[in-house]
């Protein structure tokens, strides 16, 4: 899922100055269409779509199948969570965080046994209606190797806006898995 064999040779250009690349993003924001003509997605046969309150969404805290929907990170609190259900289950969960005073951060969960089945375009255009209606700029992001993950992003009515490159101090690294027993040598 991606070649990553060019970003580790900026490696070879970061390491002079104890740098080393530790990861990339890419992200997405509302195209014009979304903003002044949302598409109308139908919810799909037999699949309902909720929004949640805070105290409903709770009840997923440890749930594993829906950890890039919801954070529970107090830097970077949960704002809304829509869920699709089908026969009364929930299978599909987008959820935004409050990233910003200005923006929110829609992240997406669609269990294996429902995906491509649209519900998680649909949650996400929703979320993204749902964020700007309250005043905020949605965005979302996926690394860039994620393609099936900027395809739902594209069909959400959103457009490629910035990329991210991270780097880190690799004086900040541990080195060994026993710090104890490193010896460092001149």
């Amino acid at each position: 899922m991606g070649d990553y064999a060019k970003l580790r040779k900026i490696n070879d250009f970061l390491t002079p100055f104890a740098l080393q690349n530790t990861g990339t993003a890419l992200y997405f924001t509302p195209s014009r269409q979304l903003v002044e003509f949302p598409l109308d997605l139908h919810v799909p046969q037999n699949y309902e779509v909720r929004e949640l309150t805070p105290k409903q969404w709770q009840i997923f805290a440890d749930d594993a199948r829906f950890s890039n929907a919801l954070g529970f990170n107090d830097l970077r609190p949960d704002t809304a969570v829509l869920v699709a259900l089908f026969q009364g289950e929930t299978v599909g969960m987008a959820g935004a965080s409050e990233d910003s005073d200005l923006m929110w951060q829609i992240g997406i969960d669609v269990v294996p046994e429902h995906r491509h089945s649209g519900v998680g375009t649909l949650l996400v255009q929703k979320l993204a209606r749902i964020s700007l209606n309250r005043g905020f700029v949605p965005f979302y992001g996926t690394s860039p190797s994620h393609i099936v993950s900027q395809n739902l992003a594209l069909r959400a009515g959103f457009e490629p806006a910035w990329w991210e490159f991270v780097s880190s101090s690799l004086l900040d690294v541990p080195v060994g898995s026993q710090p104890s027993k490193v010896q460092y040598t001149n």
